[in-house]
């Protein structure tokens, strides 16, 4: 922990904001993109019975909402909310990909503690990278 007055705009995690707080907790990244691809490949093969091999990427993003918006709209209107208990909402759509239907291609917005919203997309190895 360190003081909040400390923690860099850039790295403070949307939701998770020193507002109000005098402390701050540091959370490596690689921590987050750990869990989240546990969390994809797991939600990945309970919806689809595949795993994700290394013909596929995972790429996430932790995204202040209005940047997110567009994966929230996608999601909203093609696919669906899985509510896993306490502390996790996973919302999932099935992409493809373009250049025809792919059967691991999604997107998910992983929400924990209705706090972090984690977006991460699982894509062909080939395809071109988010920016």
């Amino acid at each position: 922990m360190i003081p909040a007055a400390r923690a860099e705009a850039q790295s403070v995690v949307p939701g998770f904001g020193p507002e109000g707080s005098d402390t701050a907790i540091l959370i490596p990244g690689t921590g987050l993109e750990v869990l989240t691809k546990k969390i994809v490949k797991g939600f990945t093969y309970l919806q689809t019975r595949r795993v994700i091999d290394e013909g596929h990427r995972i790429e996430w993003f932790v995204l202040r909402d209005e940047a997110g918006a567009p994966v929230e709209e996608l999601i909203s209107s093609f696919g669906s909310n899985y509510d896993r208990g306490p502390g996790l909402l996973i919302r999932f759509a099935m992409t493809g990909a373009t250049n025809g239907p792919d059967p691991i291609a999604s997107m998910s917005v992983i929400e924990i503690w209705s706090r972090l919203k984690i977006y991460a997309s699982v894509n062909p190895a080939g395809e071109p990278e988010f920016d």
